[in-house]
């Protein structure tokens, strides 16, 4: 998660600085239009202030970035200010996910459910060992007695069998404990219940998610992103000719920059999704774009 966060950070403030160097463009054409009488100063100005309102929001995305690094670096347990850099890396496969599959192997092999199964073994121990309780107890001793030899006296060895029986005469007691031990075990298997529901929910939840995700990512990829960069070739020949007015190419360029934005944030949405997949499953399962 904090990875993706970082990358998403560092992607915004790429983008933003290639918004900038577009504004710097639509400047330049601003004050040639502007020399040669086809719009007014005030389309300058505009332009000026944008480009310079773009720094500040530049300044911003840096902080953030920073924060990101800040907090990677700590979850990975080193220092809040080691030195890091990342690449663009979006691994995981398209989500074409077997929910029964992945359920089955949330409820087998996920070591939360696994330590609650061991905590329900545990109370069902409890309650036969409280049952056995009732039950009375049996003792059998046998013992070899070696006797000396003397001159003056001669004594056979001799064996001794014993046995002892103790009967449980507190049943209140008893009962008590059997009651108690069969409380624990109702708890331990309702919680284990609840777990299991809970893996369900979270693993639907997140395949939910990352289904929603794929399909934003290919709707920005293959339409919205080539429409917005068409809408702002477009606005820009047509400001050139005097024949759009600024803020109409003004639009589309933040069009374009939210569009760029919204692409890479469903990106990281999808990996974060998967990510929880993989977390209500109990263990790694894509590698370098592949299932394992």
């Amino acid at each position: 998660m904090a990875y993706y966060d970082l990358l998403y950070a560092d992607k915004s403030l790429e983008i933003g600085k290639e918004n900038q160097q577009l504004m710097g463009q639509l400047v330049q054409i601003a004050q040639v239009n502007y020399s040669t009488g086809m719009v007014s100063l005030q389309d300058t100005l505009r332009a000026q202030t944008e480009f310079s309102k773009m720094t500040t929001d530049l300044l911003s995305m840096a902080s953030m970035e920073a924060v990101a690094k800040a907090k990677l670096n700590t979850v990975m347990g080193r220092s809040s200010d080691t030195p890091l850099a990342v690449q663009e890396e979006f691994s995981a496969p398209e989500p074409n996910f077997d929910f029964d599959n992945l359920q089955k192997e949330a409820q087998t092999g996920k070591p939360a459910v696994l330590s609650m199964e061991n905590q329900v073994e545990m109370a069902k121990n409890g309650v036969e060992l409280a049952h056995k309780q009732q039950l009375p107890d049996y003792q059998f001793s046998v013992a070899y007695k070696d006797r000396k030899q003397t001159e003056m006296e001669s004594q056979p060895d001799t064996w001794k069998a014993s046995i002892m029986i103790m009967l449980p005469i507190w049943q209140d007691k008893n009962k008590a404990e059997i009651k108690s031990a069969t409380a624990n075990f109702d708890a331990a298997q309702a919680s284990l219940t609840n777990m299991q529901n809970m893996t369900g929910l979270d693993l639907q939840m997140a395949l939910t998610e990352a289904q929603s995700a794929w399909r934003r990512i290919d709707l920005y990829k293959n339409t919205v992103i080539p429409q917005a960069e068409q809408t702002y070739q477009a606005g820009i020949v047509g400001y050139t000719n005097g024949k759009v007015d600024f803020m109409a190419v003004l639009d589309s360029l933040n069009a374009l920059k939210n569009a760029k934005l919204d692409y890479y944030k469903a990106r990281v949405e999808y990996e974060k999704a998967v990510a929880n997949v993989e977390k209500s499953v109990g263990k790694a399962l894509f590698t370098s774009g592949q299932e394992t």
